[in-house]
């Protein structure tokens, strides 16, 4: 039996080299009789980042066989292929095929606003180039509307437009990108539109609303605004929409004035009390908290009118509870507003009340 051997007699060119074709240090385990965990954790001390080395390895056994591109490659280690690009990368390790790194990808977007520099380096398609963008987590269109967007404002445009037809691009989408970057526009932003939509046109000659124009086109009320500001028709549609709310208020009082005038009309034949009742229930109430109850108040008034006749003077108390109110001070107010006074009336003790009450000062 060999002799167990201490940890110290492991060195850091034989665990590299263990590593280098070895997926684990089992071997090592086995050959100096020392536990494989404290191995691992010998070497992590030591400098060495197991893990990797053991992917590195991995991606060596790989390569010894056929692999035509990075995605083959990638699952036959299962890794992504962006962590085997840098792996390769950090440990120089050589692929048999082109692989386009990342910096040169966006710098040539940055610079050239277009991928046919790197198509023409490396004579590979412009679906490779992409696929390696992908990668690398670039999204090639967005990089090139960035890379346009910035080109254009150094170039020294003096306007929104101007920036527009430059790059091409909607204003909506140069403000979204500029937001995101965080990139400050040397002039005041304004949406611009390029065409016109003859359907909106129509539907704000007429003085409709943003949302009904969104509806006809499927498109939020926001964006009917941006569409009129950018057209130049907001300020005349502001204005249209301005006396269109006049004349449908002036309309709406009249058409009030003319139902409120038949239902008291209605009221009077009925009778005095209705009257009083449709009178306090049009009213503004004086208490939010009390529902207002078109049925209440005409019984209430009824029982009045009916005491009258009667010559009977009944309690505030027992008029509430005879038309289903809670309490007296609702019978009171409803009273006041028709100008009656309750049967049992003290005018001393109805202006301390009053003033308790906070209706006077």
């Amino acid at each position: 039996m060999s002799e167990k051997k201490a940890l110290s007699d492991i060195t850091r060119e034989e665990i590299l080299e263990t590593l280098k074709y070895s997926t684990t240090l089992r071997s090592l385990a086995s050959k100096y009789r020392i536990p494989l965990r404290i191995i691992d954790d010998y070497a992590y001390r030591s400098g060495i980042m197991v893990h990797k080395e053991i992917n590195a390895s991995r991606i060596r056994r790989a390569l010894r066989r056929k692999v035509r591109c990075i995605k083959s490659l990638s699952d036959a280690v299962k890794m992504k292929p962006s962590n085997v690009i840098d792996i390769c990368e950090e440990y120089k390790i050589e692929l048999p095929f082109i692989v386009i790194p990342k910096h040169e990808i966006l710098n040539t977007i940055q610079k050239k606003t277009s991928l046919e520099p790197l198509i023409d380096k490396y004579g590979v398609s412009v679906n490779k180039v992409i696929e390696y963008a992908r990668i690398y987590g670039i999204t090639v269109n967005k990089e090139i509307k960035l890379a346009k967007i910035k080109k254009a404002l150094n170039s020294g445009v003096t306007s929104m437009r101007e920036l527009c037809d430059t790059v091409e691009l909607s204003s909506e989408i140069i403000d979204k990108y500029c937001k995101k970057n965080n990139i400050e526009l040397p002039f005041e932003f304004e949406y611009i539109f390029r065409g016109r939509i003859p359907v909106i046109d129509r539907l704000a000659a007429k003085a409709l609303s943003g949302p009904k124009i969104g509806a006809a086109v499927n498109w939020s009320r926001e964006r009917v605004r941006q569409y009129l500001k950018g057209t130049g028709q907001h300020e005349a549609w502001k204005k249209k929409r301005e006396e269109k709310k006049r004349e449908t208020v002036q309309v709406r009082e009249h058409f009030y004035l003319l139902m409120r005038s038949r239902m008291f009309q209605l009221a009077r034949k009925e009778g005095w009390p209705t009257e009083a009742a449709l009178y306090c229930y049009l009213t503004p109430r004086m208490d939010k908290r009390k529902l207002r109850k078109f049925h209440k108040y005409k019984k209430l008034f009824s029982i009045y009118e009916q005491a009258l006749l009667n010559n009977e003077k009944i309690t505030l108390e027992e008029m509430a509870k005879n038309a289903g109110f809670k309490g007296s001070v609702a019978v009171r107010l409803l009273l006041s507003r028709v100008g009656l006074k309750p049967f049992y009336y003290n005018e001393e003790k109805n202006i301390k009340w009053r003033i308790a009450m906070g209706y006077d000062k």
